[in-house]
């Protein structure tokens, strides 16, 4: 953290960015198609 901290030149843009990765996760999670039942390849 200490280095993103430094990179983006200060904690709350740090956080924000941290943030904002895993917001992008969760809704990459929801567009991604449905695998329940399919075969593995």
């Amino acid at each position: 953290m200490g280095a993103l901290v430094s990179f983006l030149g200060g904690y709350a843009r740090a956080g924000a960015t941290t943030t904002l990765i895993y917001v992008l996760g969760l809704v990459l999670v929801w567009l991604a198609p449905e695998t329940k039942g399919k075969p593995l390849p």
